[in-house]
């Protein structure tokens, strides 16, 4: 049998098989690695993102158990999900900037973090993340659109390559809203609609003449649009 049930979605076996994934992000979400963008890194980095995607394994697994009602199980991964959620803010919180790093004691940004609210790390009304935010928007903001990475990162291309992410981008506005931002958040998606008139958006994009560059379509950036439409769109209780 895989696991599988196929009203209810899974069972034991297959929890104890996802198990196995917890056990490796218990081991690695403090050790160097590439990156969300894959990149090499010899200086031997640990990532925020990465990182907060190991919490993320064992915090469902800690959900998956009690659902379950794996009481020792679900008691396992939740204190293994609270511990490596500690780490990770005591490591990667800089008060001089007052703002989440993208590596563990680092002193720059990327847009990743944006992200964290959406998979429960962080809420969006923590001023944690409020701060994180503030300054995810002073260094990586161009005018209505968001670079993916700082000008210092991208390196010697920075002063050539000019375009912008678009996913950066819609997590940008997907932030603002979630803090309360909606009126600023919908006039930037309107304008990024504009560019996009077939429904289909592509990576990055001219900040002055809109022509796409990159990857088209993005399927991240398709998600980022669907997730902005949502959160900003007038909920049915209020029109009917």
């Amino acid at each position: 049998s895989s696991g599988i049930n196929a009203e209810y979605g899974g069972d034991k076996l297959l929890f104890e098989r996802l198990e196995d994934i917890g056990d490796k992000a218990i081991h690695v979400y403090n050790q160097p690695d590439a990156g969300p963008l894959g990149a090499s890194d010899e200086k031997g980095h640990i990532h925020t993102y990465s990182s907060v995607m190991c919490w993320v394994a064992c915090d469902r697994l800690g959900k998956i158990a009690t659902h379950l009602k794996l009481a020792d199980r679900a008691r396992f991964w939740t204190e293994h999900a609270k511990r490596i959620h500690e780490d990770i803010l005591e490591k990667c919180w800089n008060k001089n900037l007052n703002s989440i790093t993208d590596i563990w004691g680092g002193d720059d940004v990327d847009a990743h973090l944006l992200f964290l609210p959406e998979v429960g790390f962080i809420k969006h009304e923590d001023p944690m993340f409020i701060g994180t935010l503030n300054y995810v928007e002073k260094v990586l903001r161009c005018g209505n659109y968001m670079l993916l990475m700082s000008p210092k990162k991208r390196g010697v291309l920075a002063s050539e390559h000019k375009n912008v992410s678009t996913t950066a981008t819609l997590w940008f506005i997907n932030a603002l809203a979630g803090v309360g931002r909606k009126a600023e958040a919908k006039t930037l998606f309107e304008n990024l609609l504009k560019m996009c008139p077939t429904g289909l958006i592509s990576e990055e994009l001219d900040p002055e003449t809109g022509e796409m560059w990159g990857n088209f379509p993005k399927t991240t950036s398709m998600v980022g649009l669907i997730e902005c439409a949502l959160k900003l769109s007038v909920e049915w209780e209020a029109v009917i």
